[in-house]
């Protein structure tokens, strides 16, 4: 049986699912954080379950992001797919944030990018486990 983990900034994210599958939770983490994390896993070998770019949200416009890693055994060429879907999304993101960092949203639109990555991150999570 597969192990899941969710790396997650959001802690809509972290309470719905901690008794579900493992969480890395980043409590105070920031958007690059959580992908930082999330590589630092697949460079260990985890595989990415999720796109760490889902959504049409870009990075500089939510300060959230959920990525579903497993432990799934993955083949050379699928090691080397993930090494670089990872790296790719750390390196958009960080283009992204140094255009333009991300805003300092009221508590209403925080909560309403809290809600759209939990949506986002829940089809997959729901699939899976």
């Amino acid at each position: 049986m597969e192990m899941y983990l969710l790396v997650t900034n959001n802690r809509l994210c972290f309470e719905k699912y901690r008794d579900r599958v493992r969480v890395d939770y980043l409590e105070d983490g920031s958007y690059l954080d959580v992908l930082v994390r999330a590589r630092d896993y697949v460079q260990k070998g985890s595989r990415i379950e999720t796109h760490p770019m889902a959504g049409s949200i870009k990075p500089n416009q939510t300060p959230f992001r959920s990525v579903l890693l497993s432990d799934r055994k993955m083949d050379g060429d699928e090691v080397i797919e993930n090494e670089l879907m990872i790296e790719d999304a750390v390196l958009m993101t960080k283009k992204f944030l140094s255009d333009r960092p991300v805003r300092k949203w009221d508590e209403s639109i925080v909560n309403d990018f809290r809600q759209v990555d939990l949506e986002l991150i829940s089809g997959a999570i729901d699939r899976v486990v």
